[in-house]
Formats: structure tokens, sequence, C-alpha cells
């Protein structure tokens, strides 16, 4: 599991709550790159080298696209990007050519992505929870009453969820 992120001007450790969320949602993104490359874009069992930041792109577009589609980006408010203009960016860059992608530090939307998700995606949510949770900017009036309903609407699992944790340990 990732503990801690390197690069060239040392390392910083990873909590394991964000660890755990950073590797789900790459497993996510992955399988959707997976899927849209399969519907038609690479002929089954033919393989092709792509550019590895056409890769984290077609991952970062499809997230996006689905965060958008379940709703999320509501809660982003001014934050939440605009889709058509990623779209119609991608296909720009894919109509230059690989060479738009050459440089894997260049991937404009898998940075946007990345930024909107650790900004405004409660971490540990996924593990804790079984939920993924957008956080929005909530008002102190209004915080209690959001609390409230998402306990209410969620009571159900949060009880299968203390009775295993209450039995979990024990010896029979």
């Amino acid at each position: 599991m990732l503990d801690a992120i390197h690069g060239n001007g040392g390392s910083i450790s990873v909590p394991p709550e964000v660890a755990h969320a950073t590797c789900q949602l790459a497993d996510e993104a992955a399988q959707r790159t997976v899927a849209i490359l399969r519907s038609g874009v690479i002929p089954s069992g033919d393989q092709a080298a792509l550019p590895a930041a056409l890769l984290l792109e077609i991952a970062a577009l499809s997230t996006l696209i689905d965060w958008e589609e379940r709703g999320d980006f509501e809660h982003l408010g001014e934050a939440a990007p605009d889709i058509d203009v990623l779209k119609q960016d991608f296909l720009n860059g894919c109509c230059e050519g690989f060479e738009s992608f050459d440089d894997p530090k260049h991937t404009p939307i898998s940075n946007l992505m990345i930024k909107l998700f650790t900004e405004n995606f409660a971490m540990e949510a996924p593990a804790r929870l079984n939920a993924k949770l957008v956080m929005t900017q909530l008002d102190e009036e209004n915080f209690i009453e959001e609390l409230a309903e998402f306990l209410w609407a969620n009571r159900h699992s949060l009880a299968n969820n203390e009775r295993g944790a209450s039995t979990h340990g024990k010896e029979e």
C-alpha cells in the first residue's frame, strides 16, 4: 500500500485513509479506461502502445464524467468544471496526435481531477461508510440539519456496521 509520495525534493508520508482512497480511485479509473479502450477504440485481441499521459487523461476525464453523472458536481459549486470544455480540450489534443501526450507531466485534466478529489471528497468515506461523499461548504446553521439527514438516511447501514464492530475481536 502507498505510504509515502517520493519526489526529487524528498518525500512526504501519506495517511492510510488517503492512501486507501487514492488507490481505490485509481483502480476505478483504470477499470473505466480499460472499458473505454475495449469498447471499440482498440479492437478485441489487439495490442497498442499508448502514451501514459493519454491514459491518465482518459482516466481523469471518465472519472469527472462519472462524478458529474452521479450528481457530485452539484456540491462543488463554482469549483465544478465544465465537462463539455474538458471533452473538447481532450479531443483537440487527440487531433494533434500522440505528440500532444508525450509529456506525462502535462496532464491538465488529471491534475484538475486530483485537485477536486483532494479538496472536496471525504477520503475516509469509502472505507468507513462504504459511501462516496462530496464535501460541500455548509454554514453552521445548516450543518446539524444536513448531518441529521445523512445519519437518518444511512441509519440501517450504520446500525449494521455497529453490530459488526461490536462483535469484532470478541471470542465466542
